[in-house]
């Protein structure tokens, strides 16, 4: 156990670095929600970020006269949340809370402490999580004002309540017109603090939110739009089709419909959450069942759904320092357009990955500025279950192995020109058609 004098010294760099934390935090809400104009902040660098410090001299005497309170209330571990509320400055109606939850961390008998990089990785991380929620949240479109409450511990000896602090109400938020979304964790050797922010929605947003519920998971026939506020079109297409669609048609039909409010909200939330994980994870479920199920899904043992994201934009040819020391016709490094799509990319790269699977189709979920997403439906070919199956047996054979490395998958076959129909007749799918229907017997000489 260190001594008590290194025990004050690490409770005292916690207790800097979590308040630290939170005033960049508080900052970087109140300009991305709104709540003060750019005019009020300047950009620094900290934590290898762009962030913000305020310019105004009202609120900066503001948050830095609760933090100081905030620092000296983390030093005696009396604290156990710091919340920033926006509030309505007409309806006086809470509009959001964010909520940093701070914990007091009992360290093992004889652990070094934690090394500062690793905090400010964590601090970061958080940090960026912040950022990223702007595309989540809907706009405020009201003058709004803000608030920071602290929430400490009274225990009988001392008062809770500093210079300056009063008791007030919670500004709490009704869950019924609320959504709760958690961040990421950040600690230190003594502390640990996570964030939380609760929003209101409005009747749209909470029919988004209901939708994407029910495109997350398993989905009914008997429920409608209700009537909130959702496009007219769509919401009249619904009503007339809804005895005649069954659950995988209703999702087709909201695919179908990208550019609507609903489903433009649902890819937004939907890639933020992708731009969190790593570029290959496996997905717990499919994120279009009904997409999945008709490229051969079925959700039983031996199939898996990896998720991935492909770097969008055209190929550089690999030469050395750009320079291709050949003949002009073979000059150039940019510009270059790969003669395969992004999707194949994908396929084989999951395949890299799984070396005992086997890939048996893959689709388009999402995309941005930056990425694709797919995801790549596998096989298990060594699972009982696949083995026995006479309708997805024949992947268990040897010659399978790597099909998406050598075109055999529905995207490989379409870049190889193989296909049916009037739009496979010119060349070079003519040339293929011929070359896989003549019967050539060379002469041996």
């Amino acid at each position: 156990m260190p001594p008590p004098s290194q025990q004050v010294i690490a409770l005292r760099g916690s207790a800097t670095a979590i308040a630290d934390y939170l005033r960049y935090a508080i900052y970087s809400i109140l300009f991305l929600r709104g709540v003060y104009a750019i005019e009020d902040f300047m950009v620094v660098n900290k934590f290898d970020l762009e962030l913000l410090i305020a310019t105004n001299e009202e609120l900066e005497t503001y948050v830095s006269s609760v933090l100081s309170q905030v620092e000296q209330w983390l030093m005696s571990q009396t604290i156990n949340q710091v919340v920033l509320v926006i509030v309505s400055k007409e309806t006086k109606q809470t509009l959001e809370r964010w909520v940093f939850d701070v914990k007091a961390v009992e360290p093992p008998p004889g652990a070094a402490p934690k090394p500062d990089s690793e905090v400010q990785e964590e601090v970061r991380s958080m940090l960026a999580g912040i950022r990223g929620t702007n595309s989540m949240l809907s706009d405020i479109q009201e003058p709004a004002l803000c608030n920071i409450l602290a929430y400490v511990k009274d225990d009988g000896h001392q008062d809770s309540t500093a210079d300056g602090w009063e008791d007030t109400h919670t500004h709490a938020i009704e869950m019924d017109s609320a959504t709760e979304v958690k961040l990421k964790k950040a600690s230190t050797s003594v502390h640990q603090i996570q964030a939380t922010v609760v929003y209101l929605c409005d009747q749209n947003s909470l029919f988004r939110m209901s939708i994407d519920r029910v495109l997350g998971t398993k989905m009914t026939t008997n429920f409608t739009f209700n009537g909130v506020g959702a496009d007219k079109r769509l919401n009249s297409a619904a009503n007339k089709l809804q005895a005649k669609m069954g659950a995988y048609k209703y999702m087709q039909e909201l695919n179908r419909k990208k550019q609507s409010d609903v489903y433009r909200f649902l890819l937004r939330i939907r890639c933020w959450e992708y731009r969190q994980l790593n570029v290959i994870h496996r997905a717990h479920r499919p994120s279009r069942p009904d997409k999945a199920r008709r490229l051969g899904f079925k959700s039983k043992q031996g199939y898996v759904i990896y998720r991935i994201r492909v770097r969008r934009g055209g190929r550089k040819r690999p030469v050395h320092k750009g320079i291709v020391y050949g003949k002009p016709t073979h000059q150039g490094v940019t510009k270059l357009k790969y003669k395969r799509s992004l999707k194949t990319t994908a396929e084989e790269r999951v395949g890299r990955r799984c070396g005992n699977l086997r890939v048996l189709n893959s689709y388009w979920i999402n995309e941005d500025q930056i990425y694709k997403y797919y995801e790549i439906i596998c096989v298990d070919p060594s699972h009982k279950t696949i083995r026995r199956d006479s309708r997805i047996n024949w992947i268990c054979a040897p010659v399978h192995k790597r099909r998406e490395a050598r075109a055999l998958t529905s995207i490989g076959k379409k870049n190889r020109g193989i296909g049916k129909g009037h739009r496979y007749r010119r060349s070079p799918r003519k040339a293929t058609w011929k070359r896989h229907n003549t019967l050539s017997l060379k002469r041996y000489r």
